[in-house]
């Protein structure tokens, strides 16, 4: 059992480093890509398939961040309803945590078939476009995983009153979201 343990807290420290730094490198790119454009509009320069770049890192840059935020429990509107049905916030948060992994469920699901279906290539690169799909049903399926455990988790401090391991920070992130308000 330690085994597994230790097995899926390096994954998921994995996940938290590519999501991170996923992140990090889109935001670079497209600052990176904008300069280009405004120094190659300077010197009247054409600068092709730009926009065939900054559409794939803009779709890899909201579904890494969205990724990370579900991670993290950090999706500001589960707080704000828990918080909001106190007397209701066990069951709450089980009812949530069903909505959340059906959602990830969909997500890979309608994607999958979407990302297959949509089999087309950039006018300009010739990208495949599973590369900008692909990232819908890949970010369900990580997301699915968290919201599973996220479940078993709601449901056993639902049952048991406890939760079945130790919490790392019990979601930083989210309460300081809710004292916001």
């Amino acid at each position: 059992m330690d085994i597994l343990k230790k097995t899926l807290s390096f994954l998921d420290s994995c996940v938290a480093r590519v999501t991170k730094f996923g992140v990090i490198l889109c935001l670079v790119v497209l600052f990176a890509l904008l300069l280009a454009r405004v120094i190659a509009r300077t010197v009247e320069i054409p600068f092709a398939a730009y926009d065939e770049i900054v559409e794939l890192a803009t779709v890899w840059l909201i579904i890494l961040g969205a990724v990370a935020l579900w991670r993290e429990g950090a999706l500001y509107r589960v707080d704000v309803v828990t918080a909001a049905l106190t007397k209701l916030g066990r069951p709450a948060e089980v009812a949530i945590q069903v909505i959340m992994l059906a959602f990830a469920v969909m997500l890979v699901w309608v994607g999958g078939s979407f990302t297959v279906m949509n089999r087309e290539v950039t006018a300009f690169m010739q990208i495949d476009k599973i590369y900008y799909y692909g990232a819908i049903p890949a970010a369900g399926a990580v997301m699915a995983l968290y919201s599973a455990a996220a479940l078993l988790e709601a449901v056993c401090v639902l049952f048991r009153g406890k939760p079945p391991h130790k919490h790392r920070s019990d979601r930083p992130i989210s309460k300081a979201a809710v004292e916001h308000l």
